[in-house]
């Protein structure tokens, strides 16, 4: 009896420390995310990733979506975007509905020039919100530079499907039309967007003699 109380009381102590530090990490992860929080409003980057990293490798139970967000996002302007993806890809798997991540990780993947992931990610938040039209704009954007002019269309499109108020996404349609050959509706949706005010379109027909 005496061999198992001496054995049980020595496990226990031996919780207890564990326990311990664990909170003493804990402490000193939140601080290190602190400093990180300060260090980028203070636009010190390097100090920012510093302190991120530091709280990670402390106690990476501490770090949640938005944490592994602010890190991404430090990557991002320090030009680190492989990073920027992994850290994004960390927050995605805390928070797989977080529609931040897939923003931040899709603006990484178009820094990187792979354009064809970002779209995938942007897709995958249009899956998780139909309305997301910023979503569909940059979609939109990233499938002209691609020259897929078709692509550019319905993004636009379906962007006036949820707003109509925007007179730049009738020029952007009016621009991919122009680079498909199509003048007709090039000039259909640059009227609609002159008529809205827009004087990039009423500049574009007074220059060609088009009524508006």
């Amino acid at each position: 009896m005496r061999i198992r109380t001496l054995s049980f009381i020595l496990l226990l102590s031996f919780t207890l420390s564990a326990y311990s530090q664990s909170l003493i990490d804990e402490q000193k992860a939140k601080r290190f995310v602190s400093l990180a929080e300060g260090a980028l409003h203070e636009k010190n980057y390097d100090s920012a990733l510093f302190y991120y990293l530091q709280a990670d490798s402390i106690c990476p139970s501490l770090m949640d979506a938005t944490t592994y967000n602010n890190m991404a996002g430090v990557y991002y302007l320090l030009k680190q975007y492989d990073k920027a993806i992994y850290t994004c890809k960390k927050a995605i798997n805390l928070d797989s509905i977080n529609i931040k991540s897939y923003f931040n990780l899709a603006a990484a993947y178009t820094a990187s020039d792979s354009l064809k992931k970002a779209i995938e990610v942007y897709n995958k938040i249009i899956a998780l919100d139909s309305l997301q039209k910023d979503a569909l704009f940059n979609m939109g954007t990233l499938y002209y530079k691609l020259k897929d002019y078709k692509n550019t269309v319905d993004s636009y499109i379906k962007v006036l499907d949820i707003d109509t108020n925007d007179s730049k996404i009738y020029v952007n349609i009016a621009i991919a039309y122009a680079s498909m050959g199509n003048n007709d509706k090039l000039l259909e949706y640059m009227r609609i967007a002159a008529k809205m005010g827009d004087e990039e379109a009423q500049e574009f027909l007074s220059k060609t003699r088009k009524e508006w």
